[in-house]
């Protein structure tokens, strides 16, 4: 009986301490942070070249610490938003009615930001996120992944 008590003692355990490790690490894994060689109005420029050069659309640059100091708040040091979006992706995926609500994710997001008088751009793991895809969805996704990794190489 007490082997039966410890075992699901310990499964239990186990259990709890994997789900609080997957809820740190969650966070982490959705995000890739790459850290950029150039200071920051050039890194700027140079990913928003990299994907025009890709044949991405820039649909917008946005300068995210002056929109909240034109709120009237205080500054959040260097941050730029850019959204952009790959259309043959996009139509590829948003052609089919099951795939309508993937344009919740669309454009994609690239930050620029600095820290730690550091300069880096983050991006969604879409690696990561193909895997919750399958069939010809997954593979449109991988190809975005794809994509978007080498278009990050101008941070190399």
């Amino acid at each position: 009986m007490r082997f039966i008590i410890g075992l699901f003692l310990g499964v239990i355990l186990s259990a709890g301490l994997g789900f609080i490790t997957l809820k740190t690490k969650a966070s982490d894994m959705m995000f890739l942070e790459h850290q950029s060689p150039y200071g920051y109005k050039d890194t700027v420029e140079k990913v928003k070249q990299s994907f025009l050069d890709n044949k991405w659309s820039v649909m917008s640059v946005k300068d995210s610490s002056a929109s909240f100091v034109k709120k009237g708040k205080d500054p959040i040091g260097k941050l730029t938003n850019m959204k952009v979006c790959a259309g043959k992706y996009a139509y590829a995926l948003l052609k089919d009615d099951v795939n309508k609500h993937i344009a919740s994710m669309m454009p994609c997001g690239v930050a620029i930001y600095e820290k730690e008088g550091k300069v880096y751009v983050s991006t969604m793991n879409l690696l990561l996120m193909q895997n919750l895809f399958s069939g010809e969805t997954q593979k449109i996704m991988k190809k975005v992944a794809d994509d978007t990794s080498r278009i990050m190489e101008v941070l190399n």
